[in-house]
């Protein structure tokens, strides 16, 4: 049963409605209807003007509300960097603050990706819990933790929903990436020109894809000697055969080789290769 319906200049709308409980006060900006109100007696003939005031009779008599509501958060995004497929980052914090004079009410809190990334909402000294009430000058905070389930970028969104008049739906971006987890390398040491590697562990991408072998400094040369994964969980690298001119000029008996593992440019093996005997 909605009553009393009141219009600004602006196009906003007040009206009074029963929730399932008592009468609230209720607010249509154009684009969304928002309860202004949530307590345990009838709120009733709401009146608003051009600047945003709402005055309406409640339990104390009559009420004035400004509907300036103002929602930040800190960070306003966060990058968690590379994580090894399979394991987790440290908590990152959010504080969601209340800015202005007027209770925030906060209809949800949630995550567009709970594939890789989990919401927390009882972090920190003062948590925020699941629909809070944030007074004015006021904060809460949040906790969310990157865990990748396949390699690769990951980009989401803490989504917060709230009767902010101006930001009824504030995202914050959020991103990391997934790379591949190596436990150990089989392999003779040191390693010679055609010798065998393995690497194990897990996360390496799909059977028969390719990871690139560099030679020399640490460049990502999509040009260079590729060889195939064989599986997820292990990769199977036959060392080049360096010719001499590898080496000339240099006083040292190792090579460097750069192996990028599924590739990811971040996480780069390191491989010496010994000088073949016949080489000056």
């Amino acid at each position: 049963e909605d009553r009393a319906p009141n219009i600004n200049d602006n196009g906003y709308v007040v009206w009074s409605g029963y929730d399932g409980r008592d009468k609230e006060i209720y607010l249509y900006d154009g684009a969304s209807t928002i309860q202004l109100t949530n307590n345990s007696c009838d709120d009733a003939d709401p009146q608003i003007n051009n600047n945003g005031y709402v005055l309406y009779t409640g339990c104390y008599g009559r009420l004035l509300r400004p509907l300036n509501f103002d929602i930040s958060v800190t960070p306003a995004s966060h990058s968690f960097g590379d994580i090894s497929w399979g394991n987790s980052s440290n908590p990152q914090t959010f504080t969601i603050s209340n800015t202005d004079t007027s209770d925030l009410h906060i209809s949800g809190i949630d995550l567009s990706d709970t594939t890789n990334y989990a919401l927390n909402v009882n972090l920190g000294a003062n948590p925020c819990g699941i629909t809070p009430v944030i007074h004015p000058n006021s904060s809460c905070t949040v906790g969310v933790i990157f865990s990748p389930s396949s390699p690769g970028p990951k980009d989401a969104n803490l989504i917060i929903n709230s009767d902010d008049l101006e930001t009824h739906t504030l995202n914050v971006q959020l991103s990391g990436t997934g790379i591949p987890f190596i436990k150990r390398i089989a392999r003779p040491l040191p390693c010679e020109p055609e010798d065998v590697i393995r690497i194990i562990g897990y996360g390496f991408g799909d059977t028969q894809g390719e990871s690139i072998v560099h030679i020399g400094p640490r460049i990502f040369d999509s040009s260079a000697p590729q060889i195939k994964l064989w599986t997820d969980t292990k990769i199977k690298i036959k060392i080049p055969k360096l010719s001499c001119e590898w080496f000339l000029g240099q006083n040292f008996r190792y090579r460097k080789i750069w192996v990028t593992v599924g590739d990811v440019d971040s996480n780069v093996i390191v491989i010496k290769v010994r000088k073949p005997a016949t080489c000056p």
